[in-house]
């Protein structure tokens, strides 16, 4: 069942990207030569702050916390990008909390990106799946979060990026009912591309 679940998930997301992909993909002439000079990879390495809205777990646990994540991205078009994000988070305290976070993003760049611009903002849809662990307690909480986040690349002395973003989420297990674990994040880091 929560194969299933995870599967039915991601699915939109994987769609929507292969469309994007079609549409801007140039199949011959002068637009495909330009195209084969675009760099099509990425990596974000990134540092996050995360606080809850309201705090989902029971006991002594910070409601925000920091975290490290990383991108892996796939240029589908000169103006989105198909990316898969992993990271961790930690919220402290007596019955701290340590989060696995991986998932998919689709980011569309408002924008036309151009080597001579130094900022580059961009809207970005994630679609993660958070396994959440605390002391003291037996299992894992697992969450599906959706997010919205806005962001630039910035191309000053550093390749940089910088995002604030919202995340809808429900935390469904560790033996409570279902609570609200949505959250606002800030990440800034580098992202480097070839």
């Amino acid at each position: 069942m929560n194969r299933a679940r995870t599967c039915l998930f991601f699915l939109p997301l994987v769609l929507a990207a292969r469309l994007v992909c079609a549409q801007g993909n140039p199949t011959s002439g002068p637009a495909a030569l330009a195209a084969a000079e675009v760099k099509t990879r990425a990596l974000k390495l990134g540092l996050s702050a995360q606080i809850f809205i309201s705090q989902p777990f029971t006991g002594d646990t910070s409601q925000a916390g920091p975290g490290v994540i990383g991108v892996y991205e796939f240029l589908l078009s000169p103006r989105s990008a198909l990316g898969i994000e992993g990271g961790y988070r930690q919220f402290f305290g007596a019955d701290r909390i340590s989060e696995l976070v991986y998932g998919l993003v689709l980011k569309h760049y408002l924008l036309e990106p151009s080597p001579s611009a130094a900022v580059v903002p961009y809207l970005q849809y994630g679609l993660l799946q958070r396994i959440a662990r605390q002391r003291g307690r037996q299992g894992a909480a697992v969450m599906y979060d959706a997010g919205l986040m806005a962001g630039a690349d910035l191309y000053l002395l550093a390749p940089l990026f910088f995002e604030l973003a919202f995340h809808v989420s429900h935390l469904t297990s560790l033996g409570d009912d279902s609570r609200n674990a949505s959250y606002f994040e800030v990440v800034a880091g580098t992202r480097l591309s070839w």
